[in-house]
């Protein structure tokens, strides 16, 4: 049996949900919601036009006051992304393509903007392709001194339209240069989990891919 319920407001209308908050405060939501009750909890589908939800993307993931030619370019890599994931149906459990978090592409984060707006109108329908298919748009917050491709994900060789090029626009971003320490038990149970001895010897460096990533 069904156990949701689907929230469709009047024409012009929209959502808000009290519970949620983002950077922008209590967040406003286009289209329809699905509400559904599963055992972690109840899962919420905004259901709308992908025109309309990049109105909530790009300013989410690129402050508005950028240069109108770079917000156009980050409408076109978000479309195209999200092309991608409609594709590939990985939340087809929960119903729909993506998440509104930095695990797809962060959406509602912050409002729909008129700079932004803009952005999208002015590429309506424009994705990025590869022999007639589009390709998976990556993008990034920061680079750390030089762009990644997708082996950063595990891909055997990085795909021909992704270049690992020298990048020193975001060297001063908090995110440029960071640490982190990972307790020794949590090596040797990782270390265990692979050969199945439990006993952990040592760390060593024995491969980096083009940008530089062990």
């Amino acid at each position: 049996t069904y156990s949701g319920i689907i929230i469709r407001p009047e024409e012009n209308d929209a959502i808000t949900i009290t519970s949620i908050e983002r950077s922008q405060g209590t967040p406003v939501y286009d289209g329809s919601l699905e509400i559904r009750r599963e055992e972690e909890g109840l899962v919420l589908v905004n259901d709308l036009y992908l025109e309309d939800y990049l109105t909530k993307v790009v300013p989410s993931e690129m402050p508005p006051s950028y240069e109108m030619e770079a917000l156009k370019a980050q409408a076109v890599c978000a479309r195209t992304y999200a092309v991608c994931q409609i594709q590939e149906n990985s939340l087809e459990k929960y119903g729909a393509d993506v998440d509104d978090s930095v695990n797809y592409q962060v959406y509602n984060n912050f409002g729909a903007d008129k700079r932004t707006n803009k952005a999208v109108q002015d590429t309506k329908g424009q994705i990025l392709c590869q022999n007639g298919e589009p390709i998976t748009a990556y993008y990034f917050s920061t680079s750390a001194g030089r762009t990644s491709t997708d082996e950063i994900w595990g891909a055997d060789r990085s795909a021909a339209y992704l270049k690992s090029v020298e990048c020193d626009f975001d060297q001063n971003m908090p995110w440029s240069s960071w640490s982190v320490e990972i307790p020794w038990e949590t090596l040797e149970k990782r270390s265990g989990n692979l050969d199945g001895s439990g006993k952990f010897i040592g760390l060593q460096v024995i491969k980096k891919n083009t940008s530089g990533a062990v």
